[in-house]
């Protein structure tokens, strides 16, 4: 683009600069552009996620769905996702086809004008002056045509960075303190917990007035709000070869106890001190896509006796005998007849 500038300066003289401040009026175009495609670009990956994860829960619940006839509120759900989703696409498009068009042209603006200001300045256009500024300007019609393709391309790699960014300078989730106490292998002491949410940084514009102190207390109420979810206080001791069950209202906490002793939950204060390992098995069962037996023994070696003794002690045995191949019958992650074994075993 640099060569073909010079060679029209040498061509046609000071005529040549109308070249230049056409590209540099588009400039400033494409930069608004392209801070626009990528505020676009990153809403339609949020609504993509949504969808992306409504879809998912579709299809793992599509048995209990179709027996409730579920249909309509869940593809509602969908659809109105995919509607923003697309919603969004098409604005994105809608501005690509504008830059893309105004690339398009910019070749023919950018001769009619230069020839014109030539002329106008008392030179004389003849084909030795007209043919060789043709072939100036084709070369650089390319950078000028691919150029909004480039900004497009700039601004998802910028969200996409951003978004890994994001995820790099996660904070870690901090290591359980070890001890050897096994008579009491799980101790919390004056424990604090509490769920992070991913906050997002905003960069502060130099010169932003300062917001009054009613809007600061807004925000301070809704941070408490958004931040309600806390443990406080914990002060346990499970002793070992006992059965400890934690008993409460559903949102109550039972989950996040669990998951501060595993350390999931992020703790702000306090000593939780864990003695030998942890064998965790959550609400949401994972099921091999394999027999029955296999599912039930996971791993392990066939043990007759305490194979049947599980299916006793779960009361499997009436439902092993609906399925046609008993134990041997495949199943998949929509089939949860199993869910208690994996406690049992």
């Amino acid at each position: 683009m640099a060569v073909s500038l010079a060679f029209l300066f040498l061509l046609i003289g000071w005529s040549a600069f109308t070249t230049l401040g056409l590209m540099i009026f588009i400039i400033p175009f494409n930069a608004v552009l392209s801070r626009l495609l990528q505020r676009l670009r990153r809403l339609t990956l949020k609504w993509t996620g949504e969808r992306i994860k409504t879809v998912n829960e579709i299809l793992q619940g599509i048995r209990i769905i179709k027996l409730y006839s579920w249909n309509t509120p869940f593809l509602q759900k969908a659809y109105a996702s995919r509607k923003m989703e697309l919603n969004k696409i098409r604005t994105s498009m809608s501005f690509y086809l504008v830059g893309m068009t105004t690339m398009s042209l910019a070749p023919l603006l950018v001769s009619v004008a230069t020839f014109s200001l030539y002329a106008l300045l008392g030179n004389r256009l003849d084909a030795s002056i007209i043919f060789p500024c043709l072939s100036y300007f084709n070369l650089l019609r390319f950078p000028l045509t691919f150029f909004p393709t480039v900004v497009s391309s700039l601004a998802d790699s910028k969200v996409s960075l951003n978004r890994l960014d994001n995820l790099m300078k996660a904070d870690e989730i901090s290591e359980k303190e070890t001890g050897e106490d096994f008579e009491y292998p799980v101790k919390i002491e004056d424990g604090e917990f509490e769920w992070e949410e991913g906050k997002k940084k905003e960069e502060k514009k130099d010169g932003k007035k300062k917001k009054d102190a009613k809007e600061e207390k807004k925000e301070e109420k809704k941070e408490e709000k958004k931040s309600a979810m806390k443990l406080k206080n914990i002060n346990v001791k499970i002793e070992s070869n006992k059965l400890t069950a934690v008993v409460g209202l559903v949102g109550s906490g039972k989950s996040s106890f669990l998951s501060a002793i595993t350390g999931e939950m992020k703790q702000i204060s306090g000593r939780t001190i864990v003695s030998g390992s942890i064998a965790y098995a959550p609400q949401q069962p994972w099921i091999q896509n394999a027999t029955v037996r296999d599912n039930i023994l996971f791993g392990r070696e066939f043990d007759e006796e305490k194979y049947h003794e599980v299916l006793e002690v779960c009361a499997l045995r009436r439902d092993l005998e609906i399925l046609p191949a008993g134990d041997s019958t495949e199943i998949g992650e929509s089939l949860l007849i199993i869910v208690s074994v994996y406690n049992s075993f």
